[in-house]
Parts: structure tokens; sequence; C-alpha cells
């Protein structure tokens, strides 16, 4: 074995390039690392220059380093080292990686999707909150791609697609956003990603317009609504669940859907059981104005019988035979406008609403759109027929 020299080559110290004749890979390279030589070799004297030279360049760049790593291997650690911070302890990293990153494998999103909407109406979930977020989480996938691992899908794949849809309304869009963090929330709850993308991702603020483009029924309209219903096919029930709408501010899915034991009328409380409440959970109406409990009484809800289909089409053909245009919500959002005209607090009307939203917003949303007190203290006077 002798020492080599080549005339072109400059070499750090510690570096050296040797012949050895007696090898099947004659042309080899030593250094050391630590006190420990480490030696490398090729068959052609091309092949060991190449090596040096990317040894050396390496050593230039990233130090020391270099004799343990390649120079793409330093840069990768370099780049690892400025993700995880100077500071990170590296024993800590390596635990973490072991106790949850080998059990995060590749699914693609279709599968995911899939489910997840398996999984949540296992739980329970209504069809209706189901069948509210599958053609959102679908709109996603066909945006993204149905094969893309959900473990690299990323906040500003997540933004790019809430970019997409930037001309819907804001409601919408809120919804959307709820929706696609519910799914993630989830994935990271089953361990099926290690991070959820949308941490810190706030959901788009209503304009002023949207906040002030609620639609109310005037004093007049609901009248007709109602005077223009008696003799109707079940007037009594069909005018029984629309008095909760009305008087209560019911969801008019839980308005289709309440029984008769859900009326206290000796603590004139309402319970709502969380089979049939959006939320999934029990809720509890209590201080609704005497005219709703009139109403209540009149159309004697031991007696109801309507499916929710049933109940949705009779209402439909309500609004018709009243020619009252009959928009989405329109009852909630008349009870929210006309309650806060004649109590003038938020609160006791969230309470009512059984809602979540800030009471800012609410007040924000309503206040103003029920004609003052006097004009609102009308739409809590209307009583069923006297028999």
């Amino acid at each position: 074995m002798s020492n080599q020299r080549h005339p072109a080559l400059k070499l750090p110290r510690g570096i050296r390039l040797i012949l050895r004749t007696d090898r099947p890979c004659q042309f080899a390279i030593q250094w050391r690392v630590d006190g420990q030589r480490k030696t490398k070799a090729f068959k052609t004297r091309e092949e060991q220059v190449i090596f040096a030279r990317d040894l050396a360049g390496g050593v230039k760049r990233e130090g020391l380093s270099a004799y343990r790593l390649n120079h793409n291997e330093a840069r990768e650690w370099r780049a690892f080292r400025a993700t995880i911070g100077a500071e990170t302890n590296l024993d800590h990293v390596a635990s973490c990686w072991a106790k949850h990153g080998a059990s995060v494998a590749s699914l693609p999103l279709t599968n995911a999707i899939a489910a997840f909407l398996e999984a949540k109406a296992a739980e329970g979930v209504s069809k209706a909150s189901l069948g509210h977020q599958r053609p959102i989480l679908r709109r996603f996938q066909v945006f993204l791609s149905p094969t893309a691992n959900v473990a690299g899908i990323g906040a500003s794949q997540i933004a790019a697609f809430m970019q997409s849809i930037a001309t819907m309304a804001t409601a919408t869009r809120r919804s959307y956003q709820k929706t696609l963090a519910c799914f993630f929330n989830w994935l990271k709850s089953t361990r099926r990603i290690l991070e959820q993308p949308m941490d810190g991702m706030k959901l788009p603020k209503p304009t002023r317009a949207e906040l002030k483009s609620v639609t109310v029924l005037s004093v007049d309209d609901v009248v007709s609504l109602f005077t223009k219903n008696l003799g109707a096919p079940d007037e009594r029930e069909l005018l029984g669940r629309l008095a909760l709408e009305c008087f209560a501010g019911m969801r008019h899915e839980t308005a289709a859907q309440i029984a008769h034991d859900a009326f206290d009328f000796k603590s004139r409380v309402i319970t709502i059981s969380a089979r049939i409440d959006k939320n999934q959970r029990p809720q509890y109406i209590e201080h609704a104005e005497d005219n709703l409990w009139e109403w209540l009484k009149w159309s004697r809800p031991q007696s109801w019988r309507m499916t929710k289909l049933m109940f949705r089409n009779h209402k439909s053909r309500a609004f018709t035979r009243a020619n009252v245009h009959h928009d989405h919500n329109v009852l909630r959002h008349s009870f929210a406008s006309y309650h806060i005209a004649l109590h003038g607090d938020a609160g006791k009307t969230a309470a009512m609403l059984t809602h979540k939203g800030s009471t800012v917003m609410l007040f924000s949303h309503y206040r103003g759109t029920g004609g003052g007190k006097e004009n609102a203290a009308k739409w809590f006077s209307i009583r069923p027929p006297i028999i």
C-alpha cells in the first residue's frame, strides 16, 4: 500500500489517497473520524478522484461533520435541525417518532372520508348532519385528489380550497371550514395524522351587509299564516308545531320531530332530547311567552302523529295558503328579531334559541329588525282561537 498524489487535487488535512495493488479495488481514500480510520475503495482512479473532490468540498462547506456524512446528508441534517430548532433535545424527537411516527401510514383522502362518515354514523350523528358534511368533503376531495395522502395535506392546501369557494356566502364558507376542521380533528384523534393542519385557522367573518340581510316576517304575515290555516288538514298539530318555530325559535327539524312528552305544562319547560337536537345533546327551553303555551295547549300534543316529511309538506302548503314568502329559517329568524326587540337581552334570546354562538354577534345580527318593542309585543300576542 502506498500514498498517492494527484497534481490537480488539493485535499484537506486528514484525507489521503492510497493505492492497494493487492486488492480488486486498488484506488482507496482514507480519513479519520473520532480517532477511527475510515476507508473507501474504488476500481478506477477516476472514481477515487471524484469521491475525494466531493468529500473535500463537503469539508469546506460543512466542516468536520462531512467526514461523518456525505454533503447531501449534511445538508438534510442542517435542514432538519432548522425545522426542529437548535435547542431541541434529539432524544425527545426520537422518542416521539418511536411512539407516533411509525403508526401513521399512507391513507388516501377518499378512504379517509369514507371512514370518517362511517365512524360518525356509528356515533349516532343524524342523517341530516351527515348529509350536510358529505358533499363538502367530496368537493374537497375533488379539489385535491382522491388519492392524496391525508398525512401530507397542509394548511396551504386547505387555504387554497377555501379560496376556491370565496364567492360563496360567508355562512356557507364558515360551514365548509367547520366541517373540514371536524374531519381533521377526527383524523388526529384516531392517530391517522400527527398534526391538525387547521390549527389557528380563523373562520371567515360575515360582512355588515350579510349581518343585516335577515328576512323577517311582519306581524301581519304571521297572523295570516295562522288564520288562513285554521281548518287545514291536521290544523292543530300543524299550527302547534309552527308556533314552536314562531314563538320559541325552535329549529324546523326539531319542531318536526318533537313529541308530546317533551312539554311540561306545569313547569313550562320544553325538553329537547339529544336524539333530535342538531348538536346531539339535550337542550331545554324555559321562559317562553304565554302565547306559545296557549298554542301548545290548543294543539293537543298528545294527539300529534306527523312524520318529519309530513310536517314539511304541510308547512309548505301553509305558507302557500297564506300567500307568505317562505325563506329558509324565516320563522326562527323572525322569532329572534322580535324577541330581542321585546326584551333587549341577547343572552336571553340566545338561551331560547339554544344558541352556542357569540351573543354579541346575535345582538348585532337581529337588533333593529323587529320594529321596536311595541311591534314585538304584537308578535307575542298572537293567540289561538277561543273554542
